[in-house]
């Protein structure tokens, strides 16, 4: 795994307009390899793809809060974890579009989403957003949160 750090290194070592670079790798006689690892070219197009503002905003960001409502519910048993999709929006991103972000809650935050799906009411969630783009998760879910909207 590269960290953003490294990626980012590696797109100013190619410059603004440079043509690029090539990695070569020997690896360690204790560590032997049957064949030779194969040179890695690095040019406009895939350093672009390694600016590390660009993988942060596809990796996702710490510390997220979800504000929607909960679209699907599914439990392996009447009680314990469950899977939760939640339609929503995240406060300060991508100006308030809505997402399907999936997560795993445990019983107690499962049984309140259960209910807010029943009564249509709003929820809050606070954690990690690990993916964006086609399925967005959120992990370490600090918290969820259940908002009435009706009385």
């Amino acid at each position: 795994m590269l960290s953003a750090n490294l990626c980012e290194a590696l797109v100013r070592i190619g410059g603004e307009e440079g043509p690029g670079f090539s990695l070569d790798f020997k690896w360690s006689s204790d560590l032997p390899m049957e064949r030779p690892t194969e040179r890695i070219r690095l040019v406009r197009p895939q350093l672009t793809a390694l600016e590390a503002e660009a993988l942060r905003a596809r990796l996702g960001c710490r510390d997220m809060i979800l504000t929607g409502s909960v679209v699907r519910l599914h439990r392996e048993l009447a009680h314990g974890p469950g899977a939760v999709t939640v339609a929503g929006s995240f406060e300060d991103r991508d100006e308030g579009r809505l997402r399907r972000v999936r997560m795993t809650l445990d019983q107690p935050d499962c049984d309140k989403a259960a209910e807010a799906h029943r009564r249509g009411d709003e929820v809050l969630v606070r954690g990690d957003l690990t993916a964006l783009g086609s399925a967005p998760r959120m992990e370490g879910i600090r918290s969820f949160v259940v908002r009435r909207l009706s009385e």
